[in-house]
């Protein structure tokens, strides 16, 4: 048994006592929450200061969102990327080079090489694919740019082969690529048209 205060009067009465002694009120303690009453009561009291708290902001509040913008890579890019990847893992098409002329071309904090090389063996187009790409890779690293662009000029005009190598998926202005090789179109100079 235990003593608690009448509901009306206040006085103290034990918890089991039907009348108060000093008010005479009808079940004088008052009731017992049950444990079940007392945490639906917790979460709906949980709830209402969420949407109390989420409603007190200003409308008129407008907050920057950062947004991370999505590469769009064509599928001439995934295809040349794939391609080129595919002619590095065959070790029979990289042709010894030599590195003919060599621009620091970087500007807007990216630095960037253009690399010509000429590759007497390299007869097939995957050959001459293969050993700029290599070289691609191989002179990225020697120039430490973060991007370099190696032509490889053939014996003839048209035989030209331009590939952009960038690890960092950047091309020539530093945006978001989506690939680290990139066949590039060949410049109408080196096909030999004005």
């Amino acid at each position: 048994m235990a003593l608690v205060a009448c509901k009306e009067c206040k006085k103290e009465i034990s918890d089991k006592a039907k009348i108060c002694p000093s008010c005479g009120i009808k079940d004088p303690a008052p009731k017992k929450e049950s444990f079940m009453e007392g945490c639906l009561g917790m979460v709906g009291l949980f709830f209402i200061g969420m949407w109390i708290f989420s409603s007190c902001g200003d409308s008129n509040d407008t907050k920057e969102v950062k947004s991370v913008p999505v590469v769009q890579v064509s599928q001439k890019l995934i295809d040349d990327n794939k391609m080129l990847n595919q002619l590095l893992s065959d070790t029979n098409l990289v042709k010894p080079y030599k590195v003919t002329k060599a621009d620091d071309i970087g500007f807007a904090g990216r630095d960037r090489m253009d690399i010509w090389i000429t590759a007497s063996e390299a007869k097939t187009m995957n050959e001459k694919f293969a050993t700029a790409a290599t070289a691609a890779k191989k002179l990225l690293a020697q120039y430490k740019t973060n991007y370099v662009s190696v032509v490889l000029k053939g014996k003839e005009p048209r035989n030209v082969v331009v590939i952009g190598y960038a690890p960092d998926h950047k091309g020539i202005s530093g945006d978001n690529i989506g690939v680290s090789f990139t066949v590039d179109d060949v410049p109408p100079k080196y096909l030999g048209i004005k």
